[in-house]
Formats: structure tokens, C-alpha cells, sequence
């Protein structure tokens, strides 16, 4: 690949190879994947980015799935705006016919580049998610502030929700809307106990709190949260006095 890298004609080869239709699916994926090996270190490929670019991009509505998905894949990662827009118009209509691209790859794509990946979007596949992965990717990518964290309360107290999505929420709004996480917390604790699944997440969470106004509140779940911790798992007593009490 170091030798490749350097070798003018070599990826010109390999970039034509994209645009001839008596090239094999199988080959071309083969060339693509060499491409985006070399593509981190290689400033001849940079050079020929106009037409890599255009390559790729006949190849965005090729029937083979792989292919497909390589191509869109790529120009992703090199912040291509017509690919952008085509996974941003999948995501807002739904409708991934003309991709064909999961949207939970869509999202993770777009995430590639901050600019292009809206949070109003992101907003609405929380509240509206097309299938649990979606959803997941989703919150992964969403910021916590306070125009998304009621659709991500709603998710981590929605326990027909995946476990993946609710336990990636307390870390992210603990300090955004400290009352509400705090209260959920509570309500939680009280009614699941120690060892439901989603406490060690709920842990982080607390760990998050800075805000001072919500000091008071923070110590009395503490408090609640240390008397549980006495019946409950080692390991997660330790994880918590790690993270939280010895703060």
C-alpha cells in the first residue's frame, strides 16, 4: 500500500477502473477499499480528488448493495455535499428507496461532518425513530441541550425503548435538566431497585451534575442511591464509588 500510495499511475488505474463497465462489482469494491487505505496518507490521491469524486459518485445508484454502500461510504468520509444531501433526504422523508442505505448508517455518515447532520433532524428520529438502530445512532449523535432534552427524557423513561438508547441518555442530560433527571432517578431507584439494567447509566449520570443548584437534590439521591448500594453488586458498588462518591 506505501508503494501504491506514491504511484501516480497506478491509482489512476484503479480510479478508471470505478467508471468501466466491464470491471466486475467485486473488483471495483476491491479498488475502492485500496482507495480509502491509502487515501489518510497518500497526497497523489488528494490531488486526484475531483476524479475519485466523480468515480464514486456514478457509483451511488448501482444496483449491488455493497458497492453502493462503499461508494456513498467514502464520499461521506471525504464530506461530499451530493451525498449528504441525498442521506439528509432519506432521513427527513423516511424513505430509503432510492439508497437503500440502513438510516441508522445514514446518520452515522452524516455524523462524519457535524455541519451536515441538523439537530432539528436528529430531534425528530428520536421522538419518530424508523427502527431501534436508527434511534440508537440518533442519540448518539445528538447534542444535549435544551431543545433535545425532553425527547430524550421520553426516551430513557420509555422502557419499550432498547436498553443501547436509554442507557446512552443519563450521561448526556445529568446536567442539562438536573431536576427532571433527578426526579426520574429517584422514582427509579425506588421502583426497579438496585440492579435493574439501566442504574449503572442512571450512576453517570449523576457523576455529570455540576450545576449548583442542584447540589442539594444530587446529595439526597446519593444518599438513597449509597443505602441501596449496600444490597446490591459489588462491582457496581465500586464502579459507583469510583465514579460519584469519591468525587
Amino acid at each position: 500500500m506505501l508503494n501504491l500510495a506514491s504511484d501516480e499511475t497506478g491509482i489512476k488505474k484503479l480510479i478508471e477502473s470505478l467508471n468501466d463497465k466491464n470491471q466486475s462489482a467485486d473488483a471495483k469494491k476491491e479498488a475502492i477499499h485500496k482507495l480509502n487505505i491509502i487515501k489518510v496518507f497518500s497526497p497523489v490521491l488528494n490531488k486526484l480528488n475531483v476524479e475519485l469524486t466523480n468515480a464514486l459518485r456514478g457509483l451511488i445508484d448501482n444496483p449491488d448493495d455493497t458497492l453502493r454502500l462503499q461508494a456513498f461510504g467514502m464520499l461521506a468520509s471525504m464530506k461530499d455535499e451530493v451525498v449528504q444531501d441525498k442521506l439528509r433526504e432519506q432521513l427527513e422523508s423516511g424513505d430509503n428507496t432510492k439508497t437503500k442505505i440502513p438510516n441508522h448508517q445514514a446518520i452515522a455518515m452524516l455524523g462524519i461532518d457535524e455541519k451536515a447532520l441538523d439537530q432539528k433532524l436528529l430531534t425528530k428520529i428520536i421522538q419518530n425513530p424508523p427502527d431501534d438502530k436508527a434511534l440508537i445512532e440518533a442519540i448518539r449523535y445528538a447534542p444535549a441541550n435544551n431543545e433535545t432534552v425532553g425527547a430524550l427524557l421520553k426516551v430513557m423513561q420509555d422502557e419499550s425503548k432498547p436498553l443501547e438508547a436509554r442507557s446512552l441518555i443519563p450521561d448526556l442530560i445529568g446536567n442539562v435538566d438536573p431536576k427532571s433527571f433527578l426526579d426520574f432517578t429517584n422514582k427509579h431507584l425506588q421502583e426497579k431497585g438496585i440492579n435493574d439494567d439501566l442504574v449503572p447509566s442512571l450512576i453517570k449520570g449523576l457523576a455529570s451534575i455540576q450545576k449548583t443548584e442542584a447540589k442539594p437534590d444530587l446529595e439526597k439521591t446519593k444518599a438513597l442511591l449509597k443505602k441501596l448500594l449496600q444490597k446490591g453488586p459489588k462491582q457496581l458498588s465500586d464502579d459507583a464509588n469510583d465514579i460519584l462518591f469519591s468525587k
